[in-house]
């Protein structure tokens, strides 16, 4: 789904069908600058309702309340998540 490393990445467009209605687990971790030793994860879980617009902005959101180290999330123009971290690290 994300594409991309480095300083950001991003996933395909949201739509209505993907990912569709329902909930989802998944777990992001982040290193520290210097660091390649991951954090341990974060599960983030995410209850969409197929509607393109409202998911991706639910996901981004549950992606920044998780409280991941240096990780923030955004929905751009394309309606995708994009991921930034904050130190240009994984």
């Amino acid at each position: 789904m994300f594409q991309g490393r480095g300083e950001s990445i991003s996933s395909n467009p949201i739509t209505a069908s993907n990912p569709g209605s329902g909930t989802f687990q998944f777990a992001i971790s982040s290193t520290d600058n210097g660091d390649a030793t991951y954090s341990t994860p974060y599960t983030v879980t995410v209850n969409t309702t197929g509607s393109a617009s409202g998911d991706a902005t639910e996901i981004a959101a549950k992606i920044n309340a998780a409280g991941v180290q240096n990780v923030s999330a955004s929905v751009d123009a394309s309606n995708r998540i994009v991921i930034t971290h904050a130190l240009g690290r994984n």
